[in-house]
């Protein structure tokens, strides 16, 4: 059923695209969906007949919060629309005949993990082949993520790899021929594994996906424009195939793009010279480029939105002024404090200075805390530096304060990432005892205790373990932990009110029980003669077996969750790349591990 025009009639225009933008210090998300629900209040149904397109997945999850607030109290349940990504466009978006040219031209990609292995492998042969120093599997794995990044950037800016042969004048030429040499991996034998093997790459893969998608609703292509709403919201365009995806959907009648933050308040000298890293210059290059028939003067701002611009925003206008348009920055002062209020414009404005990064961690953190007091607030971390984010968030998790991280967690910092990583590390070497204990303190290492039983008993062995190595192998473990020596309690307990001394033979049963239990488990992988196939296997039971409760199976509490659904996913793939993978050793294989 095609939606009756009236619900967007006030944004068409004849003479213009749908090109519009939502200005910073508004609420992109919210405003987006209080627009939308106020057009559709007299037919709540039809707005899953509206596709809106985003970023990022986050920003789709904000979305759909910010519908469930928007949604008057009392009203009758809504059909949210169809909110995908961009970078995560399906095949189901492009019609079925389009989808078959594409699948003529361009064979089926090869997975993340497929793709890595193979880059390690062209790897070690250019180790071999003297092209870089010798390395070994692990740092064959860290240049194949490299590389991998590489062929994203190349790919998903139109670039040809042959560019790279003149990046650098030619008095750096010899060093950069050593550079080329090795980066035939990627400009020569890349392209032509990809033929022998029927397979593309998943970036390539994405970028023309998205353009086939293009071309679908495109008139000029031949396609046929959607008959309902399509809306682009919250992108700037950095990747080409995105920009002109942008172009086609604002000129259709049903489209409509939403740019963020766009100023409107910087004069035309200023704006001339932005440049990178300036935050305009991504919309400025998109619209410079693909949308350089109209001025910025065009775009419109989306309904809902405040026309006058805060003090803040004009502060903030004035202060991110390119230094090529600064010479007359008396006069834009004076102009600036004829019409806004400084004092309004840094109200709410805090400045910490912090002796240590942790201490300027410890500050943010805690300001985000306080925000938890006021439960019609949101606060929102904005920083290019990761340190300072990660540390924020590990001070956040010991108040049990979640976030969500928009750059993305990876795997192997994850619960499940870092608790296969220690035990793959454990069974490198079984009997050291800061790797065991490592690993029996993680979250999801049980072993088949129950939670009070384990903590106790961990803590136990903890102080046991502490100074000198024990002897070696599990033998040695058995010793130390077997002794009778008199050691502090580390509590007093209510069912142990005496304190003061207690001796570790009163626990040396569960002691011995559970080192027993850790031998059986370790033992098979540290035969010597095993094939990669097996030390995975072998890997995979292990953390299974050490990750069961009194009452949960391992394979439940290990793969469960967002974490543990990734973790299997990584695993299984791994396991069937195998024979992607040289002959390593047990050490190698760890070494190797994200």
């Amino acid at each position: 059923m095609m939606l009756p025009q009236h619900f967007f009639s006030d944004l068409q225009r004849a003479d213009s695209l749908n090109l519009f933008t939502i200005p910073s210090g508004q609420p992109f998300l919210r405003t987006l969906a209080r627009d939308l629900l106020q057009r559709y209040a007299s037919d709540p149904s039809g707005l899953s007949d509206v596709t809106i397109y985003l970023p990022t997945r986050r920003s789709v999850r904000a979305l759909m919060d910010a519908f469930l607030e928007a949604r008057p109290a009392g009203k009758a349940a809504i059909l949210l629309p169809l909110i995908r990504t961009l970078g995560d466009l399906d095949e189901e978006a492009v019609p079925p005949a389009q989808m078959m040219a594409l699948e003529n031209e361009l064979p089926r990609p090869m997975s993340a993990t497929t793709r890595r292995l193979s880059l390690a492998q062209f790897v070690m042969r250019a180790a071999k082949n003297g092209h870089v120093a010798r390395a070994g599997w692990d740092m064959a794995l860290a240049s194949a993520d490299e590389l991998a990044g590489l062929l994203d950037s190349f790919y998903a800016e139109d670039i040809s790899f042959e560019t790279l042969k003149n990046l650098v004048p030619e008095r750096y030429a010899g060093h950069w021929d050593a550079t080329l040499q090795f980066l035939k991996v990627v400009t020569e034998q890349w392209p032509d594994y990809l033929e022998q093997n029927t397979a593309s790459d998943p970036a390539a893969y994405r970028r023309d996906l998205i353009e086939a998608y293009r071309c679908s609703i495109d008139p000029v292509e031949g396609g046929q424009p959607p008959k309902h709403p399509i809306i682009i919201a919250g992108s700037t365009g950095s990747m080409p195939a995105v920009a002109r995806l942008m172009r086609t959907v604002a000129g259709l009648p049903n489209g409509f793009v939403i740019l963020p933050g766009l100023d409107l308040e910087t004069d035309e000298q200023a704006w001339e010279q932005i440049e990178d890293p300036h935050p305009q210059a991504g919309l400025k290059h998109l619209l410079d480029t693909h949308f350089n028939d109209i001025s910025r003067s065009d775009v419109r701002l989306w309904p809902g939105c405040d026309k006058a611009s805060t003090d803040r925003h004009k502060l903030l206008s004035l202060v991110l002024r390119p230094a090529e348009a600064t010479a007359d920055w008396l006069v834009q002062l004076d102009r600036f404090t004829s019409g806004a209020s400084l004092v309004k414009a840094l109200e709410g404005v805090s400045l910490v200075e912090a002796d240590t990064s942790y201490a300027e961690a410890k500050a943010v953190a805690m300001a985000m805390r306080e925000t938890l007091t006021h439960p019609d607030r949101s606060a929102l971390l904005v920083t290019p530096d990761r340190e300072l984010a990660r540390r924020v968030s590990l001070i956040l998790e010991r108040w049990n304060i979640t976030v969500d991280d928009s750059a993305g967690v990876p795997f192997a910092n994850t619960p499940c990432g870092n608790y296969l990583r220690l035990v793959i590390t454990w069974l490198v070497d079984p009997s050291h005892p800061v790797s065991l204990l490592a690993l029996l303190k993680h979250p999801l290492c049980r072993a088949g205790f129950g939670a009070a039983e384990w903590y106790k008993l961990v803590s136990e062995l903890d102080l046991r373990l502490r100074g000198l190595r024990p002897g070696a192998g599990f033998d040695g473990l058995r010793s130390r932990c077997a002794g009778g020596q008199e050691w502090d309690a580390l509590d007093t307990a209510e069912d142990e009110p005496q304190g003061g001394q207690r001796t570790i033979q009163a626990v040396s049963d569960q002691a011995q029980a559970l080192l027993d239990r850790l031998e059986e488990i370790a033992r098979f992988v540290q035969r010597k003669d095993q094939s990669v196939e097996a030390f995975l296997a072998g890997h995979l039971q292990a953390a299974e077996q050490l990750a069961a409760t009194v009452d949960e199976d391992g394979r439940q509490r290990l793969w469960s969750g967002t974490d543990g659904e990734a973790g299997a996913a990584f695993m299984r793939s791994l396991y069937e790349n195998t024979d992607l993978m040289p002959d390593l050793g047990l050490e190698e294989y760890a070494d190797g591990f994200p």
